[in-house]
């Protein structure tokens, strides 16, 4: 299990990511990244949309198994100012297998 670097957080359309991530304690029982999240403002639509920058941390943690591989069920964004319009000063994302 390495530490990604980076993290689509919508589908597969990148609209929503994460992005220059740098993790303290990964693989324990949780870990901490500070990072910036970048997101589309889709205006006048997502195609024609400008990505803009927000510094945030990130807290991974609830480490399961899954056959062979471990990972983090939950990943947990902090805003400490501006954040993307719609996303929560502290946003939870549940993560699947």
């Amino acid at each position: 299990m390495s530490a990604p670097k980076s993290f689509v957080i919508t589908c597969a359309d990148a609209n929503y990511e994460l992005a220059g991530l740098r993790w303290h304690g990964w693989g324990s029982a949780s870990a901490t990244a500070s990072g910036t999240a970048r997101a589309n403002d889709c205006t006048p639509n997502c195609a024609a949309g400008h990505f803009h920058a927000y510094p945030m941390t990130a807290v991974a943690d609830r480490l399961t198994q899954c056959g062979k591989a471990r990972y983090y069920a939950r990943l947990t964004l902090v805003y400490a100012g501006a954040r993307p319009k719609g996303i929560a000063k502290r946003s939870v994302n549940t993560l699947g297998c």
